[in-house]
């Protein structure tokens, strides 16, 4: 579901100059690589870019990864790429503003910036005004004596925070911890303009009947979990900060 819409909104790279930002292990880098683009990738997680290198050493496309903050990206050239990507990590960056910044910054002019995060509106809210983590779906019972997801419960949605995601293998284990942040749609579109981009397109992906279980096919059915953005760089972008 999100990857197929990011990926649409991404369109042709044929020899575009492309930032994978927040790579992970580069599944995107290798598969825009693929597809005809000069490729760099960025993640801060060392055993993330390791798995990366790895794969690349394996299998060469020529992707350059390097162990950088999304944030920061000291070591990348001002205005040298076409197109910046970001799958599902924003969310998961504290200093986002200083990651859109430097998107902004390592851009060509007129370049794109396309990104899918967890939706601000509807993905998040797990805890109630005290603090309590709360069941957000409500279900209604149907005539055959199954249940239907029926309505989404939203708290706390102008309150920025943090909570702690825990993933799971397929036993039940858990296999990893980490932060996610709770921003407002208002807080990046504002950050976008601030540093010089002007949103072209938004896709909120739907599901895929047969690809889901059902009451996952119902929820997304109804509200959508993601969002997916194009923005594009102006050619008077002003990346100190100022908004100018």
């Amino acid at each position: 579901m999100n990857a197929p819409a990011f990926k649409k909104m991404i369109g042709d790279v044929q020899g575009l100059r492309l930032l994978d930002m927040a790579c992970g292990e580069g599944y995107f880098s290798r598969f825009y690589a693929k597809a005809g683009a000069d490729v760099t990738g960025i993640d801060i997680s060392e055993s993330q870019i390791a798995a990366a290198q790895a794969e690349e050493s394996r299998t060469p496309l020529g992707i350059q990864y390097q162990l950088a903050d999304a944030s920061i990206m000291n070591n990348i050239e001002s205005e040298n790429f076409d197109i910046v990507i970001s799958f599902m990590a924003l969310m998961d960056i504290e200093n986002y503003e200083g990651a859109m910044m430097q998107a902004s910054r390592v851009l060509k002019p007129d370049g794109r910036f396309v990104f899918i995060l967890i939706h601000p509106c509807f993905g998040w809210s797990r805890r109630g005004f005290d603090g309590e983590t709360i069941v957000r779906w409500e279900y209604r019972r149907l005539e055959d004596g199954s249940r239907e997801p029926h309505y989404l419960k939203i708290f706390e949605y102008f309150t920025n925070h943090s909570y702690k995601m825990r993933w799971k293998d397929d036993e039940g284990h858990e296999v990893a911890v980490t932060t996610m942040f709770h921003r407002t749609l208002t807080d990046y579109m504002k950050t976008l303009r601030k540093n010089g981009f002007v949103v072209s397109q938004i896709e909120e992906p739907k599901p895929v009947e047969g690809k889901l279980e059902p009451n996952d096919l119902v929820k997304l059915s109804k509200i959508p979990h993601t969002i997916c953005v194009e923005a594009l760089k102006l050619n008077t972008t002003c990346v100190c900060g100022c908004g100018g």
